[in-house]
């Protein structure tokens, strides 16, 4: 469980305007997890609430921490 928790504190919060961290490709997908999602970029990596993003450029796959605002819904 430590990796989880590691992995969750090392999230960075959402950005609507955030560009891939691979490419740089300013079109993401986005889709909000309350919990790990069996085969998508958060499994066995976050517990909590978040957001899973992905490049349509690239595929790359990364986790973003949701708002605190809607954190605790």
């Amino acid at each position: 469980m430590p990796n989880l928790l590691r992995a969750e504190k090392e999230m960075k919060p959402y950005n609507p305007q955030g560009r891939c961290p691979k490419c740089g490709y300013d079109d993401i997908a986005t889709i909000y997890h309350k919990n790990a999602q069996y085969l998508s970029p958060c499994w066995c990596k976050v517990s909590v609430a978040h957001l899973c993003r992905c490049c349509r450029r690239c595929q790359y796959e990364w986790c973003e921490a949701v708002l605190e605002e809607i954190a605790d819904v």
